[in-house]
């Protein structure tokens, strides 16, 4: 089992929250989880279903963590960019994306007032698997538009 690293704010600030499976968030370490708004805990609806942890599509190999600062010099940085995810919410009125929610760096820094409750009018959320027209020859995307 593994959480979900949203991120509310570009590079270099700092803000996000975890998306948590039920099981994980029963452990002992983290029961803090249950109480304060960092964590959204998720699993499924009916007692005699299987809980979420190692299951896809969220919690087994289809999300994961590809972030290099040199992504955008390298050859293949199409491909790179294309494997990122996108994040919307939707809060009663449509689909929208994430809010820039930006917290301090410095820990000495108190949490703004917003903190506990910028997201707490969410219904939704969904990850946005990335989508590019990929060549049929199995060439990568950089490949095929220098080929043109």
């Amino acid at each position: 089992a593994g959480v979900i690293d949203i991120s509310t704010s570009p590079p270099p600030h700092l803000g996000a929250f975890q998306i948590l499976p039920v099981g994980h968030a029963l452990s002992p370490e983290l029961g803090i989880a249950w109480r304060l708004t960092q964590w959204m805990i998720v699993g499924p609806a009916r007692d005699d279903s299987p809980l979420w942890d190692s299951l896809m599509p969220l919690f087994y190999q289809h999300l994961r963590p590809d972030y290099r600062p040199d992504d955008l010099y390298r050859a293949d940085w199409v491909d790179r960019l294309l494997a990122r995810f996108l994040v919307d919410i939707d809060t009663g009125g449509g689909w929208r994306p994430m809010p820039d929610l930006r917290l301090s760096p410095n820990a000495a820094v108190p949490l703004p007032q917003w903190a506990n409750s910028a997201l707490g009018d969410v219904e939704r959320i969904r990850i946005l698997f990335p989508l590019a027209e990929r060549p049929l020859d199995g060439r990568s995307t950089q490949a095929a538009a220098e080929h043109r």
